[in-house]
C-alpha cells in the first residue's frame, strides 16, 4: 500500500475512512469475528509446535511436554471449528450489512449533489461507476483489515516455533515478504491498468444494458445493429483486457524469479534441519514440526500475497470513495429558506452555461424577465437550448456567468432541496418506475392521498388505463415481477405525466415535451386542464409555467412564447405577436400548419 506521495493528512484521512467503513455497519460482528480470527492465527502454528513435542515427548518420556502439546494441539483445533463458525455467523453477515450501507451511502452521496455537473464530467461519472462496480470490495474490508492483523499474529507465532528450533530459521519469515511484495506490486501495477479502462468497462455494460432493455429491443433487432453492438463490446472489452495482459507480462519475471528463489530456501532449511537430527543436535520432533510448517509457511505467503495485494486495492477504492466525499464536499449549497410564493418574477442576467467539456456556450447571454402567475412556452429546434434553460431554471446547473433570481434572491444561494420542492414538472424523457401505481405516482409528494392521485390521473387522462389494470392503484408495474404488469410507451408516459402535476401549487412547473408519445386529441386535452390548472394556482402563488414542444398548436395559448436559437432568445412576444412579425416563428408555424388542412 502506497501514500502515493499524497500529504499525509490525505493519507491518514483514507486510512480512518477505511477503519470506520470497515467497522461502523456491524462493530460487534466485526469484533468478534476478529477476535476468533486473530487468535486462531496465533494457535495455528502453535498447534503444529504442539504435534512436534508430542512425538518428542513420545520418544524421551517427557510427559510435561507431551501434555503441554497435547494442550495445543486441542487449542488449535477448537480454534479451527470457531473460524469456519466465525465466516458464517459474523463476516458474511457483516459484509452484507456493510455493503448495504455502502450502496446507500454512495447513492445518498451522489443525489446530494445539487447540480448535474458530475453527469456530464467523465472523470467524475467513470470514477462513481467504478465504485458502484467495487462496492463487494469495499465491503469485504472489515475482513481484510483483519485477515492482515491475523496474518501478522501467524507471522509472531511461527516466529516463536521457529526461534524454538533455531534461531537462524526465523530468517524464513522476511525472505517470505519477497514473494509477498511481488504479488503485491503486481497488483497495483494490475490496478493502475484496470482503472486506466474503466471507460471501454462502462460502455460495454452500457450495450450490454441496452440488449436488455425491452423498451428498445424492437428498434435494435429492426435496424440490424445488434452484431455492430456486438462488435463494439468485443473491441471494447479487449482493449481493457489487453491492457491488463500487457501489464502482466511486464511483471511476471520478478513473479516467477522470486517465487524460485522461496523455493530455493525452503529446500535449503528443510535439508539443514534433517542434517541436525541425522547428528542428534534436534530431536525428530524438530524436524516434524518444520515439515509441518511448511505448508503453513506456504499458506500464510499467499495469505501475506493476498491480503497485501487486496488492501493496496481496497487503499485505491477508498481512495476513490475519499474523492467523491471531497467532491461533494466543495459543492457550494445554497441554505436560503425557498420563497413560499413568486411576487416579481424569475429573472436571468447575462446568464451564460457551458456544458463540460463544450466547445460552445449551450446558453449565450440569456436576459429573460419571467413574469409571476404567466405561462411561457419555449420554442426551437433541437439543441437550441431550451432544455438546458429549464434545467438551470430548476437548478440543476448553475452559470457559468451572470445570475438567475427569484424575486431578488440569488437561485445558487436557495437550498436545492427546498426549491426542489416548489418544482413540477412532466418530461419526455421520464422514469418508468416499476413500482405500484400509487408509490409511482406518490413520490412526487408523499403527503398525497388517493384522492388527490385519482385527480393528478385524471389529470394526465390516465383514469380509464389505471381502472383496467388488476389492482387498479395497488397494481405491480413491471414485467420483472412475477405479478407486474408492463406498460406501453404511451402509457408509462400518462403515468409520469399524473406524477408531474400532482404537486397543487408549485412555483414552477415544466412541461418538456411529455405528451410525445401520445395522440392529438389526448395531447391537446392534457394541456388544456394543465394550463387550466396552472392559471387557476398562479392566482395566490404566483407559480411560472414552462411549455416546452416542437408542436406549435400546443403553445398558442400561452401567454407568452420564446423562440430560441444557438442558446440565444430571438423572438419574445405572443402568438398573435409572433404571426403578425412574420419571422422564423411564423415561417415554422404555417410549415407545420401545412400537414393538417
Amino acid at each position: 500500500m502506497s501514500m502515493e506521495r499524497l500529504p499525509t493528512r490525505i493519507f491518514l484521512r483514507r486510512i480512518r475512512l477505511m477503519l470506520s467503513t470497515a467497522c461502523s455497519a456491524a462493530p460487534w460482528l466485526v469484533a468478534l469475528g476478529g477476535t476468533i480470527l486473530v487468535l486462531g492465527s496465533i494457535l495455528q502454528p502453535l498447534a503444529v509446535a504442539g504435534v512436534g513435542l508430542v512425538v518428542t515427548a513420545l520418544t524421551s518420556g517427557d510427559h510435561a511436554s507431551l501434555t503441554t502439546g497435547l494442550v495445543l494441539v486441542c487449542a488449535g483445533l477448537v480454534s479451527g471449528s470457531l473460524q469456519s463458525l466465525a465466516h458464517w455467523w459474523c463476516w458474511s453477515y457483516a459484509e452484507e450489512l456493510t455493503s448495504r450501507q455502502l450502496r446507500h451511502r454512495l447513492l445518498r452521496t451522489v443525489t446530494a449533489i445539487p447540480t448535474l455537473d458530475h453527469l456530464d464530467d467523465p472523470e467524475v461519472s467513470d470514477l462513481i461507476s467504478d465504485l458502484h462496480r467495487r462496492t463487494p470490495s469495499l465491503a469485504r474490508s472489515a475482513n481484510s483489515l483483519l485477515q492482515v492483523a491475523g496474518a501478522a499474529a501467524q507471522t509472531g507465532a511461527t516466529a516463536v516455533v521457529l526461534f524454538h528450533i533455531s534461531g537462524w530459521l526465523v530468517l524464513l519469515l522476511p525472505l517470505a515478504l519477497i514473494p509477498s511484495y511481488a504479488a503485491a506490486r503486481t497488483g497495483r501495477v494490475r490496478y493502475t491498468a484496470e482503472k486506466a479502462g474503466i471507460e471501454e468497462h462502462r460502455v460495454a455494460d452500457r450495450l450490454f444494458d441496452l440488449t436488455r432493455d425491452p423498451g428498445i429491443a424492437i428498434e435494435l433487432r429492426c435496424s440490424g445493429i445488434v452484431p455492430e453492438l456486438l462488435a463494439t463490446q468485443r473491441d471494447r472489452l479487449g482493449s481493457r483486457i489487453d491492457r491488463v495482459v500487457a501489464t502482466g507480462r511486464r511483471t511476471r519475471g520478478f513473479d516467477i524469479g522470486a517465487r524460485v528463489g522461496w523455493v530455493l530456501v525452503l529446500v535449503t532449511a528443510v535439508l539443514w534441519v534433517f542434517s541436525q537430527v541425522r547428528t542428534g543436535a534436534l530431536g525428530i520432533g524438530a524436524l516434524l514440526t518444520l515439515v509441518l510448517l511448511i505448508p503453513g509457511l506456504e499458506d500464510m505467503v499467499y495469505s501475506l500475497t493476498y491480503w497485501a495485494n487486496f488492501l493496496s486495492r481496497l487503499y485505491q477504492t477508498v481512495s476513490g470513495l475519499d474523492t467523491v466525499l471531497e467532491y461533494t464536499a466543495d459543492q457550494r449549497v445554497g441554505t436560503a429558506a425557498a420563497p413560499s410564493s413568486i411576487r416579481t418574477g424569475i429573472a436571468l442576467q447575462d446568464t451564460r452555461f457551458r456544458y463540460a467539456r463544450a466547445q460552445q456556450d449551450a446558453l449565450a447571454g440569456v436576459d429573460l424577465m419571467l413574469q409571476p402567475g404567466s405561462v411561457i412556452a419555449l420554442v426551437g429546434e433541437n439543441g437550441a437550448g431550451k432544455s438546458t434553460l429549464v434545467a438551470l431554471l430548476c437548478g440543476l446547473y448553475r452559470p457559468v456567468s451572470g445570475s438567475i433570481t427569484v424575486d431578488g434572491a440569488d437561485l445558487a444561494e436557495i437550498d436545492p432541496a427546498a426549491w426542489a420542492r416548489q418544482l413540477s414538472g412532466a418530461f419526455q424523457a421520464h422514469a418508468d418506475l416499476e413500482f405500484t401505481v400509487r408509490e409511482g405516482i406518490a413520490v412526487a409528494d408523499e403527503s398525497a392521498d388517493d384522492e388527490r392521485i385519482r385527480l393528478a390521473l385524471q389529470r394526465a387522462r390516465a383514469t380509464e388505463l389505471v381502472a383496467e389494470l388488476p389492482h387498479g392503484l395497488a397494481t405491480q408495474l413491471g414485467r420483472q415481477f412475477t405479478d407486474g404488469t408492463d406498460l406501453s410507451g404511451g402509457q408509462w408516459q400518462r403515468l409520469a405525466i399524473a406524477r408531474g402535476v400532482l404537486r397543487e401549487r408549485p412555483l414552477l412547473r415544466v412541461f418538456d415535451e411529455p405528451t410525445s408519445a401520445l395522440d392529438a386529441d389526448a395531447e391537446d386535452a392534457i394541456l388544456t386542464e394543465y394550463l387550466a390548472a396552472a392559471r387557476r394556482h398562479a392566482v395566490a402563488s404566483g407559480g411560472i409555467s414552462l411549455l416546452v414542444s416542437h408542436r406549435m398548436s400546443t403553445v398558442r395559448s400561452a401567454d407568452r412564447i420564446l423562440v430560441m436559437v444557438d442558446g440565444r432568445i430571438t423572438e419574445d412576444g405572443t402568438h398573435d405577436e409572433l404571426i403578425a412579425a412574420g419571422s422564423s416563428y411564423a415561417e415554422l408555424f404555417d410549415l407545420q400548419a401545412r400537414h393538417y388542412r
